[in-house]
């Protein structure tokens, strides 16, 4: 009989344990494909071009890395870094217009794609139980992007440094101890354009202590407004690695 409370009660610990973590930190890599990624600057007079036919649809290696921090029971920050930058040298069979410096056709010219988002989250937990952990709050992002075109001594390039809010939602269905499924989203839109980035993501707890997961994430979105017209659509293929104290 003492036997099985210890080790009633040495489970219930690593239930706690498994359940309740104050911080975690999380590893995501893997490749990306973009299926659109359209650029006019300015819009109304310069040129519409795909980054897509220039840069190619992939495979485009990322990574990110995230910090999760539990105040008490019902409150947790989170602080995201997830920077993305591609280059690669085509030719196109028509002249671009971008950013009023015009680039000929049939040359050699070499395409940047950065789009750089670090992010400070607040979120409540509204659910909690066993199976099941629901949090719901909002997300501070700020956005470092930047589009430039260079053909030989001839360049132009558009940096952007911007704020965005975002609403911020995050799910955990568990299996067991051993396994879960992890959601997450930031997301906003408007007349001006729109921001969503969503993540679903099979985990394995190794110990208390880490676990792996691999998954698919999708963002889309982008803006029209008087300076600039980009809307892309990125689908990445990850796996993660998860620490938890």
């Amino acid at each position: 009989m003492r036997f099985m409370l210890i080790t009633a009660g040495l489970l219930g610990i690593s239930n706690i344990s498994l359940a309740d973590d104050k911080w975690s930190f999380t590893l995501e890599g893997g490749v990306i494909y973009q299926t659109v990624n359209v650029v006019e600057i300015p819009p109304g007079t310069g040129t519409r071009f795909s980054l897509v036919d220039s840069l190619g649809s992939g495979p485009i290696p990322y990574f990110r890395a995230e910090m999760n921090y539990a105040i008490n029971e019902r409150h947790r920050i989170r602080l995201l870094a997830a920077p993305l930058s591609v280059e690669a040298t085509a030719q196109t069979n028509q002249s671009i217009n971008y950013n009023n410096v015009t680039f000929s056709s049939n040359t050699d010219t070499t395409f940047l794609y950065q789009f750089n988002s670090y992010r400070l989250t607040y979120a409540w937990r509204f659910l909690s139980n066993p199976r099941w952990n629901g949090d719901f709050g909002i997300t501070f992002k700020i956005r470092q992007a930047d589009i430039a075109l260079k053909q030989g001594s001839l360049e132009s390039n558009f940096p952007d440094l911007g704020f965005v809010p975002l609403l911020h939602f995050a799910a955990q269905w568990k299996f067991d101890n051993k396994w879960n499924i992890q959601s997450d989203l930031d997301a906003i839109a408007s007349q001006y354009g729109r921001a969503f980035d969503f993540g679903l993501f099979v985990h394995y707890r190794i110990n208390p202590n880490w676990s792996v997961g691999a998954g698919y994430r999708t963002v889309e979105g982008g803006a029209d407004v008087d300076i600039v017209y980009n809307f892309a659509w990125l689908h990445y293929a990850g796996l993660r690695v998860k620490a938890y104290y």
